[in-house]
C-alpha cells in the first residue's frame, strides 16, 4: 500500500477565521437570524452535555485550553452569497453543538462559572479579545446534505462515542440522500 492510494476524507472546508470570543455570541446570532443558522439540524445528536460538562468546558476555555477550538459549519454558498444558485441552503453547525452551546449559555448569563460568576459578573469583558480567546469557525462549502452527512460521520465516528443509535440516525439520514 501507498500513502498516495489513501482515499481522503470529504473537504474540511476552504474558509477558516479566527473570532474573539467576545464577538462569536453576536456572530452567531446575526447568522441565525440572516442567514438561517441551524444550530441543531436532523443530524445533531442534541444537546448531551450536563451543566457540569459545560461548565468545565467554559472554564477549560478561559483557562487558555487548546483542544476543540474550531467550530464546523456548511454553508454551500458561502463563497459568492448567491443562495439562489444553489439547490441546497442549508447553512448549518456540522461540529461544536455541545461547546458552541455551552458558551451561548454563558453569554446569556444561563451559566455560572469559576464558584457562581455569570457572564455579567465580569468586569473586564473587553479583554474576551485577546488571542488567547479565540475560537476558529471553520466553514465548508459541501453543495449536497449527502457530503455534509459523510462529513459528521467522518468526524464523529471515531472519536468520543457517538452510540450506536446516533450513528445510526445520521447514516439512515445520509440513505435519505441517496448515500452508502
Amino acid at each position: 500500500m501507498k500513502f498516495g492510494d489513501i482515499k481522503q476524507f470529504v473537504s474540511d472546508g476552504n474558509y477558516e477565521v479566527n473570532m474573539p470570543l467576545n464577538y462569536f455570541k453576536d456572530r452567531v446570532e446575526d447568522w441565525v437570524k440572516e442567514d438561517g443558522l441551524e444550530l441543531d439540524p436532523d443530524f445533531q445528536r442534541g444537546h448531551v452535555w450536563t451543566e457540569e460538562q459545560q461548565v468545565a468546558w467554559v472554564e477549560y476555555f478561559l483557562r487558555g485550553g487548546k483542544s476543540g477550538r474550531v467550530i464546523y459549519l456548511n454553508a454551500p454558498w458561502w463563497n459568492d452569497f448567491r443562495k439562489e444558485r444553489y439547490e441546497y441552503k442549508d447553512f448549518v453547525l456540522v461540529d461544536g453543538l455541545q461547546r458552541a452551546s455551552a458558551f451561548l449559555k454563558f453569554f446569556n448569563n444561563e451559566l455560572e462559572i469559576f464558584g457562581g460568576n455569570k457572564f455579567e459578573d465580569f468586569e473586564d469583558k473587553f479583554i474576551m479579545c485577546k488571542a488567547s480567546d479565540n475560537l476558529r469557525v471553520n466553514i465548508n462549502t459541501l453543495k449536497t446534505k449527502k457530503e455534509v452527512l459523510t462529513w459528521y460521520i467522518q468526524m464523529n465516528e471515531g472519536g468520543t462515542p457517538h452510540t450506536a443509535e446516533e450513528i445510526g440516525k445520521v447514516r439512515d439520514l445520509l440513505k435519505e440522500c441517496g448515500g452508502v
